[in-house]
């Protein structure tokens, strides 16, 4: 679950990294654009988190697996086809609906994986995916 994690944030936080850069160079966004389209992002994972939610304690892994997923084909989508507007926000929503999930899966799974040390299983699991986060190299 830590490697699953980790990876995704890896993948994530390096993709937003370069996002703002990449939706007015390549998608030809306006910076105001830009700035709406992130708030879409945020409204898409919040409720990517309440979709999750409905169904996390009945299917946990499919629920991971479909978050991960999302995450991938949201990004790959946005590299494949970021040049056009309407496509590069239905992926950035993909990207966005799918952050809180993954966050939310695996945290799920490492509670279900160290019942008797959940308090170093959450740890474990935010430092793998916020470390990741504090390190990145910011946007110029």
């Amino acid at each position: 679950m830590l490697a699953t994690g980790a990876l995704s944030a890896a993948g994530a936080f390096t993709g937003y990294t370069y996002i703002v850069t990449f939706l007015g160079e390549v998608g030809g966004f306006s910076p105001g654009t830009v700035s709406v389209l992130f708030v879409g992002f945020g409204v898409a994972c919040l409720a990517g988190v309440g979709v999750t939610g409905a169904f996390l304690d009945r299917f946990p892994q499919s629920a991971l697996a479909v978050a991960v997923a999302t995450q991938a084909a949201g990004m790959l989508g946005l590299y494949a086809f970021g040049a056009h507007q309407a496509a590069a926000v239905v992926c950035l929503m993909l990207m966005g609906g799918a952050l809180g999930p993954v966050f939310m899966t695996t945290q799920n799974a490492m509670l279900h994986c160290a019942p008797g040390r959940t308090d170093i299983a959450l740890a474990a699991n935010s430092g793998a995916y916020t470390g990741y986060d504090r390190g990145r190299p910011q946007p110029a």
